[in-house]
């Protein structure tokens, strides 16, 4: 199935291992960054396939399977603009927290 122009951005970033200003201190380990598209073009409009709660749902299990407590996730939807910007770190309370804040916008 082809979809038209859809601006749909999940973008999984995983950074290297990084030490602190040469002190030895781990600041982050790895970071993930997704960006979803909220626009009108994600739910059908115009004759656009409605996809928002298949990618909503995907973004949800992809938050779910990070398994490092210690790694950072950054959700950030859009439309014209930024919407919402949230992080948590990967441990159980915080992929909770930014599930729950998905669930909040009524994308299920």
């Amino acid at each position: 199935m082809k979809f038209k122009s859809i601006f749909l951005f999940c973008v999984l970033f995983s950074l290297a291992r990084s030490e602190a200003l040469g002190q030895g201190k781990n600041i982050v380990e790895k970071r993930y960054v997704f960006v979803l598209d909220v626009t009108k073009s994600m739910c059908g409009f115009n004759g656009t396939p409605d996809i928002l709660d298949r990618v909503s749902g995907n973004l949800v299990e992809a938050i779910e399977n990070i398994n490092d407590p210690n790694a950072e996730i950054y959700l950030s939807t859009f439309q014209e603009g930024i919407l919402n910007r949230w992080e948590a770190k990967a441990n159980i309370e915080g992929k909770q927290k930014l599930i729950n804040n998905l669930k909040k916008m009524a994308l299920f």
